[in-house]
């Protein structure tokens, strides 16, 4: 998580403290936008629900596990909540962030963007999956991006903890949010940088002594390199730095890229990724 966190810089919203409900029922966050009241409850080691209320009434109801409005504190350092009550679509419309988490060890976070108005309703949903997404305004239009990972790589090529997860970064277009490609792309390193890269992960790589090939002591920096590369629009770079840090004890794994390949294709983002960026295959 505190990779998610690192990508933005706090608000200086505090949240208020929030009185108990009562009858086995807590109010868990509560905040007011214009005539709503957006209220989130949960029973003790129960189901949580969010309701959201104009003039006494319930105009919106979503039924889960634990939620937040406009934040995560307990999992990330940043609060989030400068955007609610904000236009953060374009669509001209008051609207706010609910997160939720559906209760599972490191999974799954849920945005939903709530639009407050005749009816209320949800229009869009953004799973982050095994983080956090991260509303951050990411190229100055007044409008947050939503900065998630992408986790078709997860409990590859090990654990979990190994598992590689490039940054994304959606944009609201044409109705939904949908991969910003032109906002990820980043210059690539030097070669000097990036040899200087690939022999510190051989280095680490080689401490261990065994002289028999184990994917799971590959460095987790391996691939998380490679993939933001590819990411940020040096596919071929990436393919290449996979190459250049590879352990010179041990034959290239093919079968280890051949998986690569097909969770790059299995990815909810790389394809849209890579053909806005127009990269050629390797």
């Amino acid at each position: 998580m505190s990779v998610i966190a690192g990508l933005l810089s706090g608000c200086q919203n505090p949240m208020d403290p929030v009185p108990p409900a009562g009858n086995g029922v807590e109010l868990t966050d509560q905040m007011r936008v214009g005539e709503y009241l957006i209220s989130t409850f949960r029973k003790e080691y129960a189901d949580g629900w969010v309701e959201i209320t104009k003039a006494g009434k319930t105009v919106l109801r979503m039924d889960g596990w634990v939620f937040r409005i406009g934040t995560m504190s307990d999992v990330v350092d940043h609060d989030f909540r400068q955007w609610v009550g904000k236009d953060i679509t374009g669509r001209g419309k008051p609207e706010i962030v609910i997160y939720e988490w559906t209760g599972g060890a490191h999974c799954e976070y849920i945005a939903s963007v709530i639009e407050l108005g005749s009816p209320c309703r949800r229009v869009a949903e953004i799973n982050g999956q095994h983080s956090v997404p991260c509303f951050r305004d990411v190229d100055g239009d007044g409008l947050p991006e939503v900065i998630i990972r992408d986790w078709a790589y997860a409990y590859w090529p090990g654990s979990f903890g190994d598992s590689p997860a490039p940054q994304v970064i959606l944009k609201w277009r044409n109705g939904k949010y949908g991969a910003a490609a032109e906002l990820m792309r980043a210059p690539a390193p030097t070669g000097r940088k990036l040899a200087s890269m690939a022999k510190q992960i051989r280095d680490e790589w080689c401490v261990e002594t065994s002289n028999k090939y184990n994917r799971g002591l590959i460095p987790q920096s391996l691939f998380q390199t490679a993939l933001d590369l590819m990411y940020k629009g040096h596919e071929a770079l990436g393919w290449r730095f996979i190459a250049m840090a590879w352990n010179p004890k041990y034959p290239m794994d093919a079968s280890l890229q051949k998986e690569l390949k097909q969770r790059m294709r299995d990815s909810e983002w790389w394809q849209g990724i890579k053909s806005q960026m127009m990269i050629a295959p390797p």
